[in-house]
């Protein structure tokens, strides 16, 4: 029998459906609760989803929830808050939105909590591949544009 995983999204915004549409198509991972301090959205995805878990804080959700996965899908400004309480309440497995954060010290914070409770952390860069991305980084590297022009 294949292992079964519990999923919540922490911030219910468009990239979130993405995260929310992503746990459906995998058999193995059910959507069991969502974070947003805002009600309208929050209940929007309880709707949409058929979620019965629904919190303003992802506090008082791994209080009551517990998933082995969370999504981060807040603004960037926001990630580091809610990863490293998800990493401390021993979440198995972080998936953040980029950027991670907008420092060096907040993406580091990030990475302790991890490390210390054995939690994985991935970070959605899945647009580095995207052929403008690819153009760009090449451009950089031939110095083209970016610093030193």
């Amino acid at each position: 029998m294949a292992q079964s995983y519990t999923a919540a999204i922490v911030g219910c915004g468009s990239i979130g459906h993405a995260h929310a549409e992503g746990y459906g198509l995998v058999d193995e991972v059910e959507l069991v609760a969502v974070v947003d301090p805002l009600e309208a959205p929050r209940q929007q995805y309880m709707e949409e989803y058929d979620l019965r878990y629904g919190h303003e804080t992802i506090e008082e959700m791994l209080e009551e929830v517990q998933p082995d996965i969370v999504s981060v899908c807040t603004w960037h400004l926001l990630h580091p808050a809610p990863t490293i309480a998800a990493a401390r309440a021993g979440v198995k497995g972080i998936i953040c939105e980029k950027p991670m954060a907008i420092g060096m010290a907040a993406a580091d914070s990030m990475i302790e909590a991890c490390a210390a409770s054995g939690t994985k952390l991935a970070i959605s860069h899945q647009r580095r591949f995207t052929p403008g991305w690819e153009k760009a980084r090449a451009l950089v590297e031939e110095k083209a544009i970016g610093e030193g022009v």
